[in-house]
């Protein structure tokens, strides 16, 4: 062998290990990211409990008014 196949050879060896480490790399992110999200819970309709809150016409008390006040994310101005 000439001392140019020799140096092509160890080029595209040099290139075939940078592409299997990416590739490797590629796949642990994957299966990362397939590990944190496989136990994700689904998110609940709420949906005909919320509509039967409405149709309850449920009138509600100071202390629930204050509850929802000092919780809710809204700004509250009292008149």
């Amino acid at each position: 062998m000439t001392i140019l196949s020799d140096y092509q050879k160890y080029k595209s060896q040099q290139t075939l290990d940078r592409q299997n480490k990416e590739l490797e790399m590629k796949r642990n992110q994957y299966n990362r990211l397939e590990e944190r999200t496989k136990n994700i819970p689904s998110i609940i309709d709420m949906r005909s409990a919320y509509e039967q809150v409405i149709k309850s016409n449920h009138i509600p008390s100071e202390s629930e008014k204050r509850f929802r006040q000092f919780t809710s994310s809204e700004l509250n101005i009292k008149s």
